[in-house]
Formats: structure tokens, sequence, C-alpha cells
């Protein structure tokens, strides 16, 4: 395991106030180890840790930094039953409370479970938005951390993430943007 690069994370601590995190692939990942190529969990339950990441959490959280993870679940509009929608939402959520929770008791989650359109026909209409503002590229789940977190200066706030939709939705937002492998680079010596 390598060493936390400490003035790195001290250098977060002094400058941010809040420190979000995209959830698939930026911190957490498959514990069957599919690949990116297939990197949308089908099972809640399916995931854990990437490599060294909890510990760079766990060392913001740790110095002060309030911590919160906006993720996009798209998965639920294309359950064959509004009860399998459900579950897999309350699966979800008990999954992604259980990971947290390795954190501290003060890490936010946020999560999004509509898809936006596509070609092929979904199941359950309900989860499909055409533009749904907590969906990112979009800022809700950005804003609504920081109304939770009493956060009045964007530039207190960073975001990580590994897709193009993370960093949008930061820009959307007046926030700080870093890519995952960028910052968890930086994070280790």
């Amino acid at each position: 395991m390598s060493e936390i690069n400490k003035p790195f994370i001290e250098s977060l601590v002094t400058r941010f106030k809040v420190i979000g995190f995209d959830a698939d692939w930026t911190i957490w990942q498959p514990i069957q180890g599919q690949g990116k190529e297939n990197q949308f969990r089908q099972d809640p339950f399916d995931v854990k840790w990437m490599v060294e990441r909890k510990e760079v959490l766990q060392a913001l959280y740790n110095l002060g930094v309030r911590l919160f993870i906006a993720t996009n679940q798209g998965l639920t509009p294309f359950l064959p039953s509004e009860a399998e929608a459900e579950q897999f939402i309350r699966q979800h959520l008990k999954a992604s409370e259980i990971l947290v929770s390795e954190i501290g008791s003060n890490v936010r989650i946020y999560h999004c479970f509509t898809y936006p359109p596509v070609d092929y026909k979904p199941q359950l209409e309900k989860y499909v938005s055409e533009d749904d503002f907590m969906r990112k590229p979009n800022p809700g789940m950005l804003f609504t951390a920081m109304s939770d977190f009493e956060i009045a200066n964007v530039h207190d706030v960073l975001y990580v993430g590994d897709r193009l939709e993370d960093e949008k939705a930061a820009q959307k937002a007046g926030v700080h943007f870093l890519g995952a492998e960028a910052f968890f680079s930086k994070a280790y010596r």
C-alpha cells in the first residue's frame, strides 16, 4: 500500500470546506471485477471500495473536511416492475450507507435514479426524465449538498469524478473539479 501524501491532503483541508465524489469508478467498483466497458452494476451490493480510495476519504474526514457522494444510478427504468425498481432503490441506498458508514457518520450521499430517454424503450417510464435537475451533468445534487452543508461560496467546494458528466455538473455548479485519476494519484506518494 502506498503512503498518503500528507502535504496534498493538508492543502485540500486548508482550501476546501466540502469535497464531493462520484461513486462508481471514482471511489467504488464492482466486486465481480467488471472492467469499465461494463461498468454499471446490476446488483446494488456488488460494490467495494477501489484500492486506496477509502483511506484518502478517511484522512480528509478525520481532518474535518465535510464529504459527500453524488451518484447517478440509471438502471431503475429498465427493471421489469415497480416493485423491483423500489427494491433496487432500497438495496442501493442500503449498500451505499454501508460503505459510507466506514468513513464516518456525517458523510452525505445523494442519488439520482432517473435516466434520460433512450432509443430502446425502458419498462418504467416513471424513472425516465429528459432533464432531471438532480441527474449529472446537471448540478442539482451538488447544489443540494452545498445547501445541506450551508456553503454559500462555491469556491469552498471541490468535486471529484471520473466522467465528463461529473466535470460538467461541477462547472454548472461553479465548483472546482478534479478528475479521479489525477486526484488520487496526487493523494499518494
